[in-house]
Order: C-alpha cells, then sequence, then structure tokens
C-alpha cells in the first residue's frame, strides 16, 4: 500500500511539474508562418485542447488576421470592440 501512494505522490509530482509550453503571441505567429502553419495542425488533430490552449488561440487569432489581410488589404483593420460590448 505504501509503493502505490508513494508512487501515486511522485507520478503526481512529476506531472504538474513538467515544462510547459512557452505561449507565443499573436504576433510572432504573424511574424513566423512556419510555426503558425505547425501550430495550427496541431490544434486542428486536437480539438479538444485548442479551446483551451493558449498557443491554439494565438495562432488561431494570427490566421484569422492574416486572412483579412489577403481579402482586404494590407491597411484593414476589423473592429471586434462591439462585439465584446455584447457579451458583458
Amino acid at each position: 500500500m505504501y509503493k502505490l501512494i508513494a508512487t501515486s505522490t511522485l507520478a503526481v509530482f512529476l506531472i504538474a511539474c513538467s515544462p510547459k509550453e512557452e505561449v507565443k503571441t499573436v504576433q510572432f505567429y504573424l511574424d513566423n508562418e512556419d510555426a503558425l502553419e505547425l501550430k495550427m495542425a496541431y490544434c486542428k488533430n486536437n480539438p479538444g485542447k485548442a479551446m483551451t490552449d493558449e498557443n491554439c488561440i494565438n495562432s488561431l487569432e494570427a490566421s484569422s488576421k492574416l486572412k483579412d489581410k489577403v481579402m482586404f488589404g494590407e491597411g484593414f483593420k476589423v473592429d471586434y470592440s462591439s462585439l465584446d460590448k455584447e457579451k458583458g
């Protein structure tokens, strides 16, 4: 019984202390399209994690901004602030 408790405690400790992936900014993904493509592929294959993973969220935002840029040109800016007000 003691071995089971010790092993379980050790496993929890190792999982909790495992290194986490550095959170990349939206700008990082805009500047590094290869990293953006890799992260987007990962997030598409892990949709459950994509909803809570900060890097998935930031890469999705960067992808959206790049699509807006392609569709509407360099100077186009979308104002999403009215959407935030509707939520509150």
